[in-house]
């Protein structure tokens, strides 16, 4: 085989197994519809605009971050509540892992709550209207998306943050950095060629 279309075929099927399916995309259901999803623990009293959970069975860590101070009230699968007045926003991530659902139930809210996935395809946006008692949203990413992080915002608030479910974990893959990547690629080149010419000699 010439080495050229080895290299060329090679080159080929790399862009192919990096492509991103077409349809990957963000399922947003009002309501609660569980998957694989594990429920999210949390211990009595934590307060602070950074607080951690974790995950009932594969004791995964899952972090909660707001502009606020907040505050966790009972133990096990507790809720969140800002330590002064309505909770407004709360960004929710599972550091060290990308997921694929994510359940949330914010309770007696009044107005929309925007809901903001980052997402390995892009950023993903969805709104509904909060009323007094549950207000469960399913989201699940599909055909190859993954969730890095969940942003929730409600100009009005709501009292607290409930029954969070996560799951789908993938560990986050640092990519090698693209000169470095080159670099490596070249090296391999040339040796493939050198090979091909002492082979032709």
């Amino acid at each position: 085989m010439d080495i050229r279309h080895f290299i060329t075929g090679l080159a080929a099927a790399a862009v192919i197994a990096t492509a991103a399916p077409a349809s990957a995309d963000i399922v947003f259901t009002i309501g609660n519809v569980p998957q694989t999803d594990e429920n999210v623990l949390l211990t009595n009293n934590d307060t602070g605009m950074t607080i951690f959970g974790e995950t009932n069975v594969t004791s995964t860590t899952v972090q909660f971050t707001s502009t606020q101070n907040l505050r966790t009230q009972g133990s096990g699968q507790a809720r969140i509540e800002a330590v002064s007045g309505d909770l407004d926003n709360v960004a929710i991530s599972v550091p060290g892992f990308t997921f694929t659902s994510l359940i949330f139930n914010p309770r007696d809210g009044d107005g929309d709550l925007e809901v903001t996935v980052n997402a390995n395809d892009g950023v993903f946006t969805f709104s509904y209207a909060l009323g007094n008692g549950q207000n469960f949203l399913t989201i699940t990413a599909i055909n190859g998306e993954t969730i890095n992080s969940v942003s929730l915002l409600a100009d009005d608030g709501f009292s607290d943050l409930r029954q969070v479910r996560v799951g789908g974990f993938a560990p986050v893959i640092v990519d090698a950095p693209v000169p470095m990547s080159l670099a490596l690629f070249g090296v391999g080149l040339a040796g493939l060629i050198g090979f091909g010419r002492r082979k032709a000699a």
